[in-house]
């Protein structure tokens, strides 16, 4: 079963980056990968998960097979605030 998720989102000296976290299920391991990018000016964040999605993992998913289904938001004072968004996907 392969699930992908946003991990986080923060906003640091105006830009916004993103990193994301797929995790893939095997029998006996648990495989992790990451991607990070930094959202494009005028992109949405879902704009920018179909986009790395696609460039660093090889997935195609459109923008509107995005379920939102949930955000933690946690401040780190002095440093960002995160925000982390959580997608579903039809798999």
């Amino acid at each position: 079963m392969l699930r992908t998720w946003p991990a986080k989102q923060q906003h640091k000296q105006h830009r916004l980056k993103l990193t994301r976290l797929q995790l893939e299920r095997r029998p006996q391991r648990h495989k992790q990968l990451l991607a990070q990018q930094v959202v494009e000016e005028g992109e949405t964040p879902e704009a920018a998960l179909v986009r790395e999605l696609q460039e660093e993992l090889g997935l195609q998913v459109c923008s509107s097979d995005l379920t939102p289904l949930s955000f933690v938001s946690w401040p780190y004072p002095g440093r960002f605030h995160l925000l982390m968004p959580l997608y579903s996907a039809p798999s």
